[in-house]
């Protein structure tokens, strides 16, 4: 893998990692839709944490032993 390849996993990490956090603002009359998209950007940010993240540690993992 290059260092562009482990620069995009690393802002999809933290994609991830935002949408993991982000808080969602509530409008009562959004109520039912909010709650949707709020599990999506949950499950997104959760495939999107861990899919790069894993990528991250072995890149680096294999780098450290590689010395």
């Amino acid at each position: 893998m290059s260092k562009d390849n482990t620069r995009i996993f690393f802002y999809g990490f933290v994609v991830g990692t935002v949408l993991l956090l982000m808080p969602i603002p509530s409008f009562f009359f959004w109520s039912g839709v909010l709650d949707h998209v709020e599990t999506m950007f949950r499950y997104l940010g959760f495939v999107f944490f861990v899919a790069c993240g894993i990528t991250i540690i072995v890149r680096v993992v294999r780098t450290f032993f590689e010395k």
